[in-house]
């Protein structure tokens, strides 16, 4: 098969992303606790649907759309659907699309194999991270710039709806069902840490600030409406404001400050001018204390650093538990370098609240770098046609979300999530925005149909 000349624009053949059907299973799952929980069955054949009747790239989007409710998306009192989900995919990919036996794939059977041994037949637990990283293989490989916008389109729009259905129910016995509890600031006063229709605050703000850098991405290569993204982002920001996470709030404004930089980067003078200004404006108004609106999450800041004035504190904790983690995982050599196993319980039954440290605890240091090898890889794979194509203030915006994503994860853990993978996918493949700068595509809405070839054509 003849690939694309890297000095070619891609020429595609296109047929329209089809997204009735997904917004009807997304619907079906968050009226789900309001009506019949039998619904969720019915979400769930139509996503089985789609996979079997549209493509990678379809799925692609569908599986990111679905992060949002992905706490409520499983099986009444029992297992996780969207784990369930992923697993049908990566069996029918596997089945359908004839993997390559590459380097890429080699990789990722030694991790598997290697992850195997250290999995103490924990086999929920290995599917889902064996599973997530399959999916983040197998659908980045094939992503396109054009996946990359729908994909950022579907995800802002499903993580606002979602929320302004959590914001309406908030209190509703319900969904508390599945949200577990309402989250108190503080239990001296009435002030929820509002968390959409997650069951933590904190991977719920993870979210938000995912999707507001897609929408950064998305804004600095122009492939977005000025007021639509301003609207939109002002949502994700005042449902992050809701969270009252000090996570999300040191994370929004390094992303702000980001984005003011890029902007001048790209001689969007006037954009990164006007946005300076505002931010000065807002910082000076909250000093002087004329806008009251942000002094709670303040006072979160205030109270933590003045209580005991130490580091552990102001991490809410988290600074005893990496300690108590990083000596346990160099107490011997082995444990180092393999882990304790999946099944090890967690030390003083406390969470890692680092990714980084949850890896290396439960499976070493040798699966955590045929991990991160295999991630590299895959997303170099990825960017194969279009790194060289970029300018280095586009390659700055490709790698904003990534990261993010990491300096995120080092107070949060995740191991064992399937959000975690999905939210790796739709990082990875929002890299690709900046390169649709390259595309000639008109309608965000379409996707190629088969592999590329060289001169435009297809090979179908």
């Amino acid at each position: 098969m003849r690939s694309v000349s890297e000095n070619q624009t891609p020429q595609l053949n296109k047929k329209r992303f089809h997204p009735i059907s997904l917004i009807i299973s997304l619907v079906l799952i968050c009226v789900m606790p309001f009506t019949n929980e039998n619904l969720v069955y019915a979400a769930f054949a139509i996503n089985v649907y789609r996979l079997i009747r549209y493509d990678e790239h379809s799925f692609l989007v569908d599986i990111v759309s679905l992060l949002a409710v992905s706490n409520l998306y499983r099986i009444p009192g029992g297992n996780s659907l969207f784990l369930i989900l992923i697993s049908v995919a990566d069996i029918y990919f596997l089945i359908t699309k004839k993997v390559k036996f590459d380097k890429v794939f080699v990789l990722f059977l030694v991790f598997a194999v290697y992850l195997f041994s250290r999995s103490d037949m924990m086999i929920v637990e290995y599917l889902t991270i064996v599973g997530g990283v399959f999916l983040v293989y197998i659908l980045s490989t094939v992503a396109t710039p054009d996946d990359a916008v729908t994909m950022t389109h579907m995800m802002v729009l499903t993580i606002i709806a979602s929320s302004i259905v959590g914001l309406i129910f908030i209190e509703d016995p319900r969904l508390l069902a599945y949200t577990q509890d309402l989250g108190y600031v503080s239990y001296d006063v009435e002030l929820y840490r509002f968390k959409g229709l997650f069951s933590d605050s904190n991977y719920y703000s993870t979210c938000l600030i995912i999707a507001l850098s897609l929408l950064v991405q998305m804004f600095l290569c122009k492939k977005i409406n000025s007021i639509l993204c301003a609207a939109e982002a002002l949502m994700i920001v005042f449902f992050g404001y809701l969270t009252y996470s000090k996570s999300f709030f040191l994370m929004a404004i390094g992303i702000l400050l980001l984005f003011i930089i890029l902007l001048f980067a790209r001689k969007r003078f006037v954009y990164g001018g006007l946005l300076a200004t505002g931010t000065a404006m807002v910082v000076a108004g909250v000093a002087t204390g004329e806008i009251q609106m942000f002094s709670t999450v303040l006072n979160r800041f205030g109270n933590l650093a003045t209580s005991t004035g130490n580091l552990n504190t102001l991490t809410t904790g988290r600074a005893n538990a990496w300690t108590a983690y990083w000596q346990n995982i160099f107490m011997d050599n082995s444990v180092f370098f393999f882990g304790h196993g999946l099944n090890e319980p967690l030390l003083n039954r406390i969470g890692t609240h680092n990714l980084y440290l949850e890896i290396l605890y439960y499976i070493g240091v040798v699966a955590f770098v045929f991990l991160a090898v295999l991630l590299i890889v895959v997303f170099s794979v990825m960017h194969k046609r279009h790194w060289k194509t970029l300018s280095l203030s586009q390659r700055m915006v490709s790698l904003l979300n990534i990261g993010v994503m990491m300096i995120t994860y080092f107070a949060l853990q995740g191991m064992f999530s399937s959000a975690l993978y999905v939210q790796i996918l739709a990082v990875f493949v929002g890299s690709l925005i900046p390169a649709h700068e390259n595309w000639n595509i008109k309608n965000v809405f379409t996707r190629p149909t088969g592999r590329l070839q060289k001169g435009g054509e297809q090979d179908g």
